[in-house]
């Protein structure tokens, strides 16, 4: 586009100057040298004019398209900048939510991590498949899981909700909000997805098909997107 704009500039400029010329011709013809003012003199001006009117089309259509490249390489440059703007927002919105996953959600995971060792630290010697987040799919790896997690599920109850809702929000904001997600999968691509194995069976204990509602679709989402790539 560079190379045919400079080119077509070019022409513009030829052609712009032989008219120019020309006009300046017709107007010594007819005016200067013959000082004639009157009808006559304008009429002979406009007979030598029609005699280029080729060479002045051409040249206004010249300059209409070079107009036209220039409007659409000054749009192009405004799109470029407004794309470089998002993206830079976004990458910056992105090491903003890595940094409250690393300052925040992980050491509630952590804290949640040493109460449940010191209730019942058997929950986490499980062994999980986590192609499916439903509280079925617990119960048939682990028929033995739903009796063990009834006995303490009201006094994990609450940390269960904060862990998960957090780890949803965040989820959320991945997929639906401004926020580059090459960058941050590289920032917390693997810690999120060991977080996500860790809580399998108290997010997947509150989804299944007896369940009026699904919770932590925005978990299992980014999860089922990333768990693939940190293997490749």
């Amino acid at each position: 586009m560079k190379a045919i704009r400079q080119i077509l500039t070019i022409i513009v400029i030829v052609f712009s100057l032989f008219s120019v010329i020309t006009i300046l011709i017709c107007l010594s013809d007819t005016i200067i040298l013959r000082f004639a003012l009157d009808k006559a003199g304008f009429i002979n001006f406009f007979n030598y004019f029609s005699d280029f009117k080729s060479l002045y089309a051409v040249t206004i259509a010249l300059i209409s398209v070079y107009y036209w490249i220039y409007q659409m390489d000054n749009i192009d440059k405004t799109n470029n900048r407004i794309e470089t703007e998002i993206l830079d927002k976004k990458k910056q919105n992105s090491v903003e939510e890595a940094r409250y996953f690393h300052a925040k959600i992980q050491p509630i995971i952590a804290d949640f991590y040493d109460f449940i060792n010191e209730t019942d630290r058997n929950l986490f010697n499980y062994t999980w498949n986590y192609s499916e987040f439903t509280d079925e799919s617990v119960y048939k790896q682990n028929p033995e899981w739903e009796n063990r997690f009834e006995d303490i599920r009201e006094k994990i109850q609450k940390r269960v909700n904060i862990v998960n809702f957090e780890l949803d929000s965040l989820a959320a904001n991945i997929l639906h909000g401004n926020i580059d997600k090459e960058t941050i999968f590289k920032l917390i691509g693997k810690p999120f997805c060991t977080q996500i194995k860790v809580m399998f069976p108290f997010i997947a204990g509150y989804r299944g098909k007896k369940r009026k509602i699904d919770y932590f679709n925005n978990i299992v989402e980014l999860f089922n997107e990333w768990e693939p790539k940190t293997r490749e």
